[in-house]
């Protein structure tokens, strides 16, 4: 009887009639345990709309990011995943439009598709490396549509598979994906859309950017061609007048573009004071020009009018010479009667003279050939003909002799 005793107490470490209460009780049962739902994530990938206020995709999650493309209000995403709590890795239906430096692209002969060269080649948002994070790279032989050019980089339509990331509030995430398919291709459509829209806005900015070009040279040109023209140049004021012109045309097909790249100089203002003065000058020349072609008239009429007088006095001694010689029978058979004199004009020259009571009535010419006047010197003779215009006042009348009669040697 000892040894079970002692067995006892080795088995239950007290005697079996001595146990405690408490030590004999079953414990409280626990309480039962409440269940708190775990944070739940975004089944993904799922589709998203944009808020009203609309939105922009980034090329890191992070407000320091370089902004991709800008999203309108209802426009369509698809969320792939959640980045830094308040960010969303989102696909872009219809790609977006990425820089990559020309060096790496192959364009085809159209100008509109670009083949990559190089391996893993950068995607960024703007046309610099510099504080740039690359969206992605893209693998050799990839084949993408060329947006616009600017310098050493191109901006080509990269594939839906390139992401951007969007700030989470800006967006109301919707329930699956599958069931949004047909908007999203309508959403596809649409940026597609938006790229031709950026290649015509890019064609026109470089077509406005080449005119602008040739419109300063020309403005340059104009305004060497004024220095000279400010000194008495007709002709480089002529010119001037002409380059501005041109640099005027080419900024009446886009005024605001043209004027806000070249007003920065000045030009636009320089032209307008330019283009005044020779607007100045050539109304001066013109008065000049009408005052030369008023004095030259004047002159002309001055000119007639001497003529005409000293027709009318030879018509005068005419007459009064014929008067004189009334009872001279021959007399009123010659327009003029008198001796035939030779003299020694300028160089080798001949004049013939017709002479009377030691005056020169007149010269003598005569243009037909029908007489030869050398072969009446000495003689008196007696003419008829045909008196030329005077060449001033004062100056010998000149007959062309149309008939010579000798009266008497």
């Amino acid at each position: 009887m000892l040894i079970h005793a002692l067995f006892a107490v080795i088995l239950q470490g007290t005697p079996a009639g001595d146990a405690p209460v408490s030590a004999v009780q079953d414990p409280a049962p626990a309480p039962a345990p409440v269940n708190v739902p775990a944070p739940t994530k975004p089944v993904l990938p799922r589709a998203a709309r944009v808020k009203a206020e609309g939105g922009t995709v980034r090329n890191i999650f992070s407000h320091q990011g370089k902004a991709v493309a800008g999203l309108d209000a209802g426009d369509l995403v698809i969320v792939h995943a959640v980045r830094g709590g308040n960010w969303l890795e989102v696909e872009v239906p219809g790609g977006l439009a990425v820089w990559m430096h020309g060096r790496y692209l192959d364009m085809d002969e159209t100008g509109r598709f670009a083949t990559v060269n190089g391996t893993r080649v950068n995607m960024r948002a703007v046309p610099t490396a510099k504080n740039n994070m690359p969206l992605g790279q893209a693998e050799k032989g990839a084949r993408m549509a060329v947006v616009e050019t600017k310098g050493d980089w191109t901006r080509v339509a990269a594939s839906e598979s390139l992401h951007g990331y969007v700030q989470r509030s800006s967006v109301d995430l919707l329930d699956g994906l599958g069931e949004f398919m047909a908007d999203l291709d309508k959403q596809r459509l649409t940026n597609l859309g938006r790229f031709e829209s950026l290649r015509q806005a890019a064609r026109h900015e470089a077509e406005m950017a080449a005119r602008v070009a040739e419109a300063v040279g020309d403005m340059t040109q104009a305004r060497e061609m004024m220095k000279r023209a400010r000194s008495g140049d007709a002709a480089a004021r002529r010119e001037a007048a002409a380059l501005y012109g041109k640099a005027r045309e080419k900024t009446a097909k886009d005024t605001a573009a043209l004027g806000a790249a070249v007003t920065d100089a000045g030009w636009l203002a320089d032209m307008e004071t330019d283009l005044a003065w020779i607007a100045s000058a050539d109304m001066a020349d013109a008065g000049r020009v009408r005052l030369a072609e008023a004095a030259t008239r004047l002159a002309e009429a001055r000119r007639k009018g001497a003529e005409e007088a000293a027709l009318e006095a030879a018509r005068r001694r005419s007459d009064a010479e014929k008067r004189a010689g009334g009872n001279d029978p021959l007399g009123s058979k010659f327009d003029a009667m008198g001796w035939l004199h030779r003299e020694r004009g300028l160089g080798r020259s001949t004049i013939y003279t017709l002479q009377r009571g030691g005056r020169v009535l007149m010269k003598l010419e005569c243009p037909s050939g029908r007489y030869n006047l050398r072969s009446f010197v000495g003689k008196e003779i007696g003419v008829t003909g045909t008196y030329r215009p005077m060449p001033a006042a004062g100056a010998d009348r000149v007959m062309d002799v149309g008939r010579l009669v000798v009266v008497s040697s």
